[in-house]
């Protein structure tokens, strides 16, 4: 059997809360608002072929209306979240690990499963992000006295 891949772009990667080993913006969903995406809803969108834009706003694997595996599964009529997508979700949202250690682990669940998962791009630094796009928006009216 031919391994799957899926690729991470780190640019749209969103992890942790806002700390130094965080990275993207917004909140941490499947795909939030600014246009993030956890682990778990790169492996859904390229793994599990479900439209990106369908994975906007929700936080796990269940809340999508079907099963998606492996990342979740259905039991007693529920589409539940598998234990791989909840060890998934500790490890991308932890705040005290480091990115690079993420990126290790991560690989090392996916593998389980038959996924290879690849990491491309640069960091976005969801702090200084912010606080570079507050600077940038604040600097707007000054340029204009000039």
């Amino acid at each position: 059997m031919k391994n799957k891949v899926v690729v991470i772009d780190r640019s749209k990667w969103r992890t942790g809360s806002y700390s130094q080993d965080s990275s993207g913006i917004g909140d941490t969903q499947l795909l939030n608002s600014e246009g993030f995406m956890c682990c778990l809803g790169f492996g859904i969108a390229q793994v599990g072929k479900v439209k990106k834009e369908s994975l906007r706003g929700l936080s796990v694997p269940s809340s999508i209306d079907r099963v998606v595996s492996p990342f979740s599964r259905r039991e007693k009529g529920q589409v539940l979240d598998t234990e791989f997508s909840d060890r998934c979700v500790v490890i991308n949202d932890n705040t005290v690990t480091s990115r690079a250690k993420k990126e290790e682990k991560l690989q090392e669940e996916f593998a389980k499963h038959g996924i290879v998962l690849l990491f491309k791009g640069e960091y976005v630094d969801g702090e200084s992000s912010l606080a570079k796009e507050k600077s940038e928006n604040s600097q707007k009216p000054l340029d204009n006295l000039k």
